[in-house]
């Protein structure tokens, strides 16, 4: 009898701690890193007035956003993250050069934004509205009933 309460209490706790290891995983965070790599890359390369456009895409590669303005301004943008389960990811580090061209494609300047120049951009989530009407299922299947097309009748 001592032998079996001993073995179902051993079953018992070999059963709950297989069952909780999922969660005890699923809640060690995950780093992830996002754009460039910042440790891999040399911005004291790019010498305003001497280095070119070609150059810098050249050194750097493709930039991760461009101003939609003059004067033409590439942004490289790396970011490490940290995501623990199904909670919000927090940023652990974020660096974004900012590397501005003349309009000859020569390189005016190259800034570091980080600290008090970084800020979170808010996207608008406003819709245009647009001519027309909402479509739905319902609307889709009634509204071809009337679309159908008359059988032609054939000379006897």
């Amino acid at each position: 009898m001592l032998m079996n309460l001993n073995f179902s209490k051993i079953l018992f706790a070999t059963t709950l701690t297989a069952s909780m290891a999922p969660f005890m995983v699923a809640c060690s965070p995950t780093i992830n890193n996002h754009g460039f790599d910042k440790e891999d890359i040399d911005f004291s390369k790019i010498t305003p007035g001497v280095s070119s456009r070609e150059n810098v895409h050249q050194l750097l590669g493709s930039p991760t956003s461009m101003s939609n303005f003059e004067p033409e301004t590439w942004y490289y943008i790396s970011q490490k993250t940290s995501a623990t389960a199904f909670l919000p990811a927090n940023t652990l580090d974020q660096s974004v050069m900012e590397i501005t061209f003349s309009p000859a494609g020569i390189v005016t300047n190259v800034k570091e934004i980080a600290g008090e120049e970084a800020r979170d951009i808010k996207p608008v989530t406003r819709q245009t509205p647009t001519a027309g009407h909402e479509s739905s299922v319902l609307r889709e299947v009634f509204s071809n009933f009337g679309r159908m097309a008359p059988k032609k009748s054939s000379p006897h």
